[in-house]
């Protein structure tokens, strides 16, 4: 090549791509290793009493299937036998803020019935106004049959993604401000943490939506 002249375009092109992976995976890196910090000093917080009856578990096939797929078969699977059905059972258990809870929410498109998975953080409810807003349909709360069907998941267990069947996903946008999430793993007695960087990942999602009832 001579001096001064300019590579072509498709080698500038995937050259760019390399840089964006490279730093999309060091984001990644670094996440992960705040999580687990973030992880040890829950558990080492946490009441003797339950460090002492919480337990690792296989998480269910669908889920155990998504992790892997996406490169995260290393996430702990951890079960509370007192329960984790609520987003307060699941931040007393863990021993965290209800903030950092990100609940899994079924409803329906009132007119098409398709169903729309929100991931809310656990202290606030989700304002299906705005939903509408960003789906164009108005929705209602899917019942427990519905719910079981669209996910394979039980209410009080349905994990973030792992489902039965393709769910369209929204995520509260403060739940992507959190240093890590804590998610339902299948059960009503068991949850997952993943930093924000990992559940966009998995879950395909770039940005989180304002749904929230008391946000403006």
């Amino acid at each position: 090549m001579a001096s001064g002249s300019r590579r072509p375009i498709g080698h500038r092109v995937a050259k760019a791509k390399v840089i964006a992976q490279n730093k999309f995976h060091g984001e990644m890196f670094w996440q992960e290793i705040g999580k687990k910090l973030f992880f040890l000093i829950i558990i080492h917080h946490s009441p003797q009493s339950s460090r002492q009856v919480m337990k690792k578990i296989a998480p269910p096939a669908r889920l155990a299937a998504a992790f892997e797929q996406a490169g995260l078969a290393d996430i702990d699977v951890l079960e509370f036998p007192d329960g984790t059905r609520s987003a307060a059972d699941a931040a007393r258990a863990v021993g965290c803020d209800i903030s950092d809870i990100g609940k899994s929410l079924i409803f329906q498109g009132k007119n098409t019935q398709t169903p729309v998975l929100i991931i809310m953080n656990g202290a606030d409810r989700v304002c299906e106004n705005k939903v509408e807003a960003v789906i164009g349909e108005a929705i209602g709360k899917a019942d427990a049959t519905q719910v079981k069907d669209h996910t394979g998941y039980a209410i009080g267990g349905v994990p973030p993604f792992g489902h039965a069947n393709a769910i369209r996903t929204l995520i509260d946008e403060k739940l992507l401000a959190k240093p890590a999430i804590w998610l339902a793993a299948g059960t009503p007695r068991s949850v997952f943490c993943l930093t924000p960087a990992q559940l966009c990942h998995i879950t395909g999602i770039t940005k989180g939506h304002i749904l929230d009832q008391n946000a403006p």
